[in-house]
């Protein structure tokens, strides 16, 4: 119960701080959360994949999302035009394993091509140890036609995080300790391993991406 709650209040704290940098916005309206309720996306295939050799609710085993998986679609109906590909591309590094999800995005109303979108993902999985988890895709226009992005992606784990700081460490590398928190190089995103009070371990993966293609 008391990693439950650290974990929610994690993710709130993210929310918040995303939603404070994103100026005049607007979350998910009563007609736009209808309309997701909806239609959940579904990558059953992708979990079935991942879940057949997994045996430890450690970092996800990416098997390649269906090429026409999108994030960006509602941003495109909002006016959005700049960035959408980018943050797809971030989006499908962050399915690995997920069998089914619900977006919801964010724009600047009055110029909603100019600043920057972002799109948060509610995720379930089938690994009943790893259940759910929570993703951010951000992309935001730079001055001269480019890009820039980052994803982020929060995973509890009932593991220690030094069990999973030794995984990690068989394909990355130790970039330091932030106060009790270990930070390391993975093949495309950085790795913070959060330890709770229940000696479990919460895991935020970052990728960033800069001067894009749009």
């Amino acid at each position: 119960m008391k990693l439950v709650k650290w974990a929610a209040l994690t993710l709130a704290l993210i929310i918040v701080l995303a939603l404070a940098g994103l100026g005049a916005t607007l979350l998910l309206n009563p007609k736009m959360a209808a309309e997701l309720a909806k239609r959940p996306a579904s990558l059953a295939q992708v979990a079935s994949e991942n879940a057949a050799g997994e045996k430890t609710a450690g970092p996800a085993k990416d098997p390649t999302p269906p090429a026409g998986l999108t994030f960006s679609k509602r941003l495109a109906e909002a006016g959005v035009k700049s960035c959408l590909s980018l943050i797809d591309d971030l989006g499908k590094g962050v399915m690995g394993g997920v069998a089914n999800f619900v977006p919801a995005s964010n724009w600047d109303i009055d110029a909603p091509d100019q600043h920057m979108a972002s799109v948060f993902l509610g995720q379930k999985y089938s690994n009943a140890k790893l259940p759910f988890g929570f993703a951010s895709l951000f992309g935001a226009p730079r001055g001269e036609g480019g890009c820039d992005g980052v994803s982020m992606q929060i995973l509890p784990s009932p593991l220690e995080c030094a069990a999973l700081q030794q995984d990690l460490l068989k394909r990355g590398k130790l970039l330091g300790n932030l106060a009790g928190v270990s930070l390391i190089q993975d093949v495309a995103s950085q790795i913070a391993l959060v330890p709770t009070s229940a000696n479990t371990c919460v895991m935020v993966s970052v990728r960033t991406v800069n001067a894009a293609k749009p």
